[in-house]
């Protein structure tokens, strides 16, 4: 661009800025600048030459690119000759190693021959390779020319190899023709480079770390030379090119930026009166750009002022529109308001400063019962209405916070209160002062109702209607408390109805729930109205009695509650005689927080139960202890049934005739690093009162699987019997898990037996019956063991699945005493053979015992005589053996 188009341009601007009238080139634009120079500091600046853009946008580009070029070219210049250099030093190296490889094993070999022919055949093949010299380690050496090659012995008069050919020359003499400008000096070595025209290198040739021979070339640079000059050739048209490049861009530049100018002349000329809305954007970044906006500026100012007229007649306008819709808006509120206060459910109510009532709505009359217009000018009950739970009026409250909210009373119409949910706020001028006071309030009644039906049933039983485990342990905290204060005893009874889940099971729920209600009345009945009674839940009870004075007042009381179970209940046309085991504690004697009384009158019922049930037990010391030695072991055998403590013997059944083993019963034994921890007399009726039981029938029944399973890989098909408990009968996980077990070690079913308790199985007949059939179903034997000790009747015997009845014990050690037990085995006999029943007798200890059974016809017979319990490979021992048993008196 030339000087005089900036000096033109600048000129255009200058008028631009007069025509706009007077001031406006002193106005300040947006960020507070003036284009107005300050004359006082004016000072005369000495002119300086100026240059256009076009020419230094040109002139920059211009040197940027021959910048470029030199420091490419700086980069590739030496690139190319290390490229040249490293090349021939690449070759040299190959052609060295080639020869060494070759001219060691010839000089190993005295071959002289072979290390002529290659070496005169790679100084054929190789361009530019001038000589070959290979230098022995005596210092004799072959040298091979273009012309042809020569030996240089080591010393003066030294002979060539017998086998060398007719190329050998003696003495440097004999030099081969045709040597190369710079060649080395025969009888000196040849230097790595030396000379203006050939390039000498030379390295040891070593084997076994022995330096055999070195090897020197010498290669002609001509060639390089020649790739050099190409090289030179090449960076000079890339020069050329750069050049011409970066001269087409600096013209591009200098059109580009002259574009720029004449589109801004353009805009400038087409401004005018009519036309003052147009805007120019130029975003080139230097004096072009500036120059637009200082145009744009100027046109901004110059609508400054019809913008301000017409936004004072518009905002005129916006005021008078707004504060015609702020009037309609606040009718429409205090339209709103006045519905709101009229219909809402709330009772509202205002008042002055002073507390008077100024306004109240129909909602309050409708909830107090007290007239709309004699409230008014009258004192409001909130004056004296004091928070639930406080003293503090909730005036006062207001007055000091400036609002309120919560629970209270207010009076009614009738006289009573009603429960109410106020929110108290005030109404305060700018200064802080009380004007008015707002109160809005609802009837809570219903809530307060629901509250406490929530509250009674969280806290009470739904069936009985008596405090339930929660509430009893507070109110025997508040006892205790009473207790405390008074210094009296207080008498904590834990009640536990005897086979009320026999009652359950065996009839519907129902008569279940009617049987615990009616219990729940008796005991009430049989308590002082003080007295505290709740259900723990099942059929457990706790009855609280305070005010103790000696023992026969509790002997009076306990007397009461054991008659509540005297007289059957009566339900649907039946009557059940249920009676309960009671346990007691005293405070303080035997304990002085709740959880220690009731946990200790728990530990009295057990004893009771114990006892034979139906009975009444103090607790004692000696309770608590063993009640944490049953606890103890009973954690000892959960841990035992995880870390499979357990193991089973079993112990032989013989048939009576031949006594030959026909089944085996597995007896379960605990064992800790081969010691035994507790024998089963011990460890299986503390495992009884808790679901440790449960868990050990499971591993006796999958242990004795196994076991029958390995025994049938060795030919051994003997069937198994296994207890099981009274706590399994009437639970269908025992069954299924029989079955899984059967299936898991694909025993037959006819191969296990189970064996159960006649006392068990009367406690619970119903279910334990149908657990029975599904049993027989499944294919499964069973046996019902001790028998003769329970209650079982003709019609339940003849019921049973069952295919066997064991003998107890106790009959057979009685057997041949003096009015001994001989009548009633006979008994058992003849009905089971009317029933068609197996016999085993049990216990059999002596050959006379023995002798009578089999005399008798006993089917069976298990006893220390025939056998103890064994090992599961000692009676795989015995029955290869054979499988007769001799009998063996027992010694006491």
């Amino acid at each position: 661009m030339e000087p005089g188009a900036v000096a033109g341009t600048e000129a255009a601007c200058a008028a631009g800025a007069a025509a706009a009238g007077p001031g406006v080139a002193d106005r300040p634009d947006r960020l507070g600048r003036t284009d107005r120079p300050d004359r006082e500091d004016a000072r005369p600046r000495r002119p300086r030459r100026r240059f256009g853009i076009a020419f230094k946008a040109g002139g920059l580009a211009f040197v940027a690119g021959l910048a470029i070029i030199a420091a490419i070219l700086g980069m590739i210049i030496p690139y190319q000759q290390g490229v040249l250099r490293r090349g021939l030093e690449s070759q040299a190296d190959r052609l060295v190693a080639s020869v060494g490889e070759v001219a060691a094993s010839a000089l190993a070999a005295e071959d002289y021959a072979a290390l002529v022919d290659h070496c005169t055949g790679v100084l054929r093949r190789q361009q530019g390779l001038e000589y070959l010299v290979v230098t022995r380690a005596d210092g004799s050496a072959f040298e091979f020319r273009r012309g042809g090659w020569a030996f240089r012995p080591a010393l003066p008069g030294h002979a060539a190899p017998p086998d060398a050919g007719n190329g050998f020359r003696d003495g440097p003499q004999d030099a081969p023709r045709g040597g190369a400008q710079g060649a080395p000096d025969p009888g000196a070595p040849l230097p790595e480079s030396a000379g203006p025209g050939v390039y000498h290198h030379s390295a040891p040739v070593d084997r076994a770390g022995i330096t055999i021979c070195t090897v020197s070339v010498g290669i002609a640079l001509d060639g390089y030379r020649a790739e050099q000059r190409a090289a030179w050739w090449h960076i000079a048209a890339l020069t050329v090119t750069a050049l011409l490049v970066a001269l087409g861009t600096a013209l591009l530049l200098a059109r580009t930026v002259t574009r720029t100018v004449l589109r801004l002349s353009g805009w400038v000329r087409s401004i005018g009166p009519g036309n003052m809305g147009q805007r120019i954007r130029i975003d080139t970044g230097d004096e072009l750009e500036g120059l637009a906006n200082a145009f744009n500026g100027m046109l901004d100012l110059l609508e400054a002022s019809q913008r301000e007229l017409n936004e004072i007649h518009r905002d005129l306008e916006r005021r008078v529109r707004e504060r015609t819709a702020q009037l309609c808006d606040a009718n429409a509120k205090l339209h709103l308001m006045g519905e709101v206060f009229t219909h809402a459910v709330e009772g509202i109510f205002i008042t002055d400063s002073a507390g008077s009532v100024v306004a109240v709505n129909p909602a309050f009359e409708r909830i107090t019962g007290v007239d709309a217009g004699s409230m008014v000018g009258r004192p409001s009950p909130v004056l004296g209405m004091t928070p639930m739970g406080g003293s503090r009026s909730v005036w006062d409250e207001m007055l000091e916070h400036g609002s309120w909210i919560g629970e209270t009373r207010g009076p009614h119409r009738d006289g009573w209160q009603i429960p109410q949910w106020l929110s108290l706020v005030s109404i305060r001028d700018e200064a802080g002062a009380i004007l008015n006071c707002v109160g809005v309030f609802s009837d809570i009644s219903d809530i307060k109702q629901k509250e406490a039906q929530i509250t009674y049933q969280a806290n009470h039983d739904d069936l009985t209607g008596l405090p339930n485990r929660k509430h009893i342990f507070e109110l025997l905290r508040e006892a205790i408390g009473k207790a405390a204060v008074r210094e009296q005893q207080l008498a904590v009874v834990f009640i536990d109805m005897d086979g009320f889940k026999f009652i359950n099971d065996s009839y519907d729920h129902a008569t279940g729930d009617q049987l615990l209600c009616d219990v729940a009345r008796r005991l009430r009945a049989a308590l002082r109205p003080g007295d505290i009674l709740g259900r723990l839940g099942g059929d457990e009870f706790v009855a609280a009695v305070g005010g103790i004075t000696d023992k026969s007042h509790l002997d009076g009381i306990m007397r009461r509650l054991f008659a509540t179970f005297a007289e059957p209940f009566a339900y649907g046309g039946m009557g059940f005689s249920v009676t309960a085991s009671f346990g007691v504690s005293v405070y303080p004697d035997d304990g002085q927080t709740a959880n220690e009384l009731l946990s200790r009158a728990d530990i009295a019922m057990y004893r009771a139960k114990d006892m034979g049930k139906n009975a009444i037990a103090l607790f004692c010391e000696e309770q608590c202890l063993e009640f944490t030695r049953r606890y103890r072991m009973d954690q000892e055998i959960k841990a035992a049934i995880a870390g499979r403590e357990f193991r089973l013997v079993y112990q032989p059944i013989a048939d009576a005739r031949a006594l030959r083993v026909r089944k085996v019963e597995a007896l379960l034994r605990w064992e800790r690093d081969g010691t035994v921890v507790a024998p089963p007399s011990v460890f299986i009726p503390v495992a009884e009162t808790s679901n440790s039981i449960r868990e050990i029938t499971k591993l006796v029944v999958e242990m004795a699987c196994a076991q029958h399973a390995a025994w049938r890989l060795e030919g051994l098909t003997l069937p198994v019997a296994v207890n099981i408990s009274s706590r399994c009968l009437t639970s269908d996980e025992t069954i299924s898990h029989i079955a899984a077990c059967l299936n898991a070690y694909d025993v037959p079913a006819d191969a296990l037996e189970v064996e159960i308790t006649e006392t068990s199985l009367m406690q619970n007949y119903e279910r334990g019956n149908a657990m029975l059939c599904t049993l027989r179903d499944l294919g499964v034997r069973v046996s019902l063991d001790d028998f003769g000790t329970g209650y079982s009747s003709l019609q339940y015997l003849a019921r049973m699945p069952i295919h066997a009845l064991k003998i107890d014990r106790t009959f057979v050690q009685e057997l041949l005493d003096e009015g001994g037990s001989l009548e009633i085995v006979e008994t058992i006999l003849g009905l089971a053979r009317s029933l068609r029943l197996a016999t085993v007798a049990e216990g059999v200890e002596t050959a006379a015992q023995l002798s009578a059974l089999r005399g008798m016809g006993v089917d069976y017979l298990q006893g220390y005589c025939l056998g103890r319990p064994l090992p599961a490979d000692d009676i795989l021992t015995l029955c290869r053996r054979g499988m007769r048993l001799v009998p063996k008196d027992v010694e006491r």
